[in-house]
């Protein structure tokens, strides 16, 4: 795993949607798929249809276009700590 210092800064510039790999979501737990792909490795992924509706309607949104990330991207290339609003829909 990278060092703090060599970590990526969360982007500001898009409202990021943290998205399970494709056959490992929870479809118990969620309302319909969303069919994406991680905006750094392209891997196919399985968001929440309630999740993505929920990040399309927010007014913190601020007209920023909804990016996708793979877990794994998400947690060893982004420094989360430098996430400004998050919301946790697991």
């Amino acid at each position: 795993m990278p060092t703090a210092e060599a970590l990526l800064p969360w982007p500001a510039d898009a409202v990021m949607i943290v998205a399970a790999n494709a056959g490992e979501e929870r479809r118990a737990k969620m309302e319909g798929i969303h069919r994406c792909a991680c905006c750094h490795c392209w891997e196919i992924l399985h968001a929440d249809t309630a999740v993505v509706r929920h990040c399309q309607r927010s007014p913190w949104r601020d007209g920023r276009p909804i990016r996708f990330f793979c877990v794994e991207c998400a947690t060893t290339r982004y420094d989360m700590q430098t996430i400004e609003h998050l919301e946790d829909h697991r």
